[in-house]
């Protein structure tokens, strides 16, 4: 979730959790692809999860980058 709403990846860290394999490093057309098989479901938690308090600006930043959840955007060429 944090990298959907940050930008951060995190990804320099699961090789030292024992995530990936050492020397595998996701990419970002992984978590494009991520984002729009899962993306409604970390809004619908965020909504849940920030219920009471201040939750973060719209769009989050997977949003601006890879557009609403569920569908693909058009590739610029």
């Amino acid at each position: 979730m944090m990298y959907f709403q940050a930008g951060r990846d995190y990804f320099d860290d699961l090789e030292d959790a024992g995530i990936v394999p050492a020397g595998h490093v996701p990419t970002r057309e992984l978590a494009e692809a991520t984002w729009h098989r899962i993306g409604n479901d970390v809004l619908v938690y965020m909504d849940q999860f920030y219920r009471g308090y201040t939750p973060p600006e719209r769009p989050i930043w997977a949003e601006q980058q890879f557009g609403p959840p569920g569908r693909a955007r058009p590739r610029l060429r």
